[in-house]
């Protein structure tokens, strides 16, 4: 459902853009594209730093887990705590 509204709300939002292009003629159309491309390129690449530092941190406190997996475990493998006997 949201994949759908988000579809929509890009077509729309596509159609109007070509529409204002369209009155703006070719010269001020091609500066439009120009000027809104930059933007559109610069928020995507640091949309994709953001994301790549993301993902390297998590991947490294992945392997920077203990090494056992019991590590922090209070008591023994019937799961007693020490001295209850």
């Amino acid at each position: 459902m949201i994949t759908a509204v988000v579809l929509v709300a890009a077509g729309v939002g596509l159609t109007g853009w070509l529409i204002f292009l369209v009155g703006q003629g070719l010269d001020q159309a091609g500066k439009w594209t120009t000027v809104v491309g930059f933007f559109v390129s610069t928020a995507l690449g640091v949309a994709g730093v953001v994301l790549g530092l993301l993902t390297w941190r998590q991947g490294r406190q992945a392997a920077a887990g203990p090494a056992n997996r019991h590590e922090g475990y209070r008591g023994r493998a019937s799961g007693r705590r020490w001295g209850a006997h």
